[in-house]
């Protein structure tokens, strides 16, 4: 009897554990990362650690409760991992089940992170990150892939891409820092990026924002500033962001609606092409022209700049080719 006993305690420490599944993905859960390791190579508690040896594919089978905001959820450590959330969470401790706002005031704990840019390839879907102490996704290798999300209450950013990556069908909300920091090359497609404490989506030189809905963030809608290099801004649905809507530098930015924005429209300069953009009810003016470019770089064509409070141009330092509509004039300014 008490043989038997010792087996079935033996069963169950094994099926509370992670185990190699019949379709050969790797399994995690909190108990396994609290009691055991999840898998070879990982350690008792968290962070959960993937190095590759265990397999290069993972799945949640319950949330993982982070205990406080300087720890990680998941360290990854090798290229071509991936993690299928399941429609679990990673969660800090004290924002399981919460609807108000539970962003930490400080720490440096990221729910999934590679720490090294050597490492290419993860992809992440299909669950949410809750009130991290630092960042949602914090992945600074290249080729990331990730779908599915919704990342909200980071203390800082609610993800970065790393290089040549994608984001897709995404929402990235309530973050103290930006949303979305679109790194290198990297995409940001069909997503949802609204009332994060910075910028909606900074973009690096040559990355693309497409058909994201971007509001509500603190600062501006979509950042395209912050390095020079061409960048693609397309059919992206950008309101009622404290500052500009968007901000074009040296890149496309088209078919865009931008609207109900706290400072002008557009902020464009050295070499923005806008074309073809819904501008109107802005509380400054339609777009904004650096003062500080010395040759009209900038081009402006078949844009429609309506009922924007302070006027449609702010500046001189551009070419308007094509017809520009403003108020009732066919072509403008």
């Amino acid at each position: 009897m008490k043989k038997s006993r010792t087996v079935l305690m033996v069963i169950i420490l094994l099926a509370s554990t992670s185990a190699l599944s019949t379709d050969g993905v790797v399994e995690i859960n909190h108990i396994c990362a609290t009691q055991l390791g999840c898998f070879s190579g990982d350690t008792v508690n968290y962070p959960v650690r993937i190095n590759g040896t265990a397999g290069k594919s993972y799945r949640l089978t319950s949330d993982l409760i982070i205990p406080d905001e300087n720890t990680n959820g998941i360290d990854v450590a090798s290229s071509n991992i991936s993690i299928d959330l399941n429609g679990f969470s990673i969660v800090r401790s004290g924002c399981e089940n919460t609807i108000t706002d539970c962003t930490s005031l400080s720490g440096t704990g990221k729910g999934i992170s590679t720490g090294n840019t050597a490492y290419f390839g993860l992809s992440v879907k299909n669950g949410s990150i809750i009130g991290m102490g630092e960042r949602g996704i914090s992945h600074i290798g290249s080729g990331g892939r990730f779908e599915k999300l919704n990342i909200r209450w980071s203390r800082d950013y609610g993800i970065g891409t790393g290089l040549r990556s994608i984001l897709t069908d995404s929402i990235v909300s309530n973050n103290g820092g930006s949303g979305v920091f679109l790194g290198e090359g990297s995409i940001a497609r069909n997503n949802t990026v609204s009332f994060n404490n910075n910028d909606g989506i900074d973009m690096r030189s040559g990355a693309m924002a497409i058909n994201n809905t971007v509001n509500n963030n603190a600062t501006n809608g979509i950042n395209a500033s912050l390095i020079s290099g061409p960048r693609l801004i397309k059919d992206n649905t950008v309101y009622l962001n404290n500052e500009f809507g968007i901000i074009c530098r040296g890149s496309i930015a088209s078919f865009n609606k931008i609207n109900s924005n706290g400072d002008s429209g557009m902020f464009i300069s050295e070499g923005c092409n806008a074309q073809e953009n819904s501008i109107h009810d802005n509380t400054g003016f339609g777009i904004t022209v650096s003062t500080a470019s010395n040759q009209k770089m900038n081009v402006l064509q078949r844009n429609i700049i309506i009922d924007n409070t302070l006027g449609t141009i702010d500046g001189t330092h551009y070419f308007s080719f094509g017809k520009n509509f403003c108020e009732t004039d066919d072509v403008c300014p």
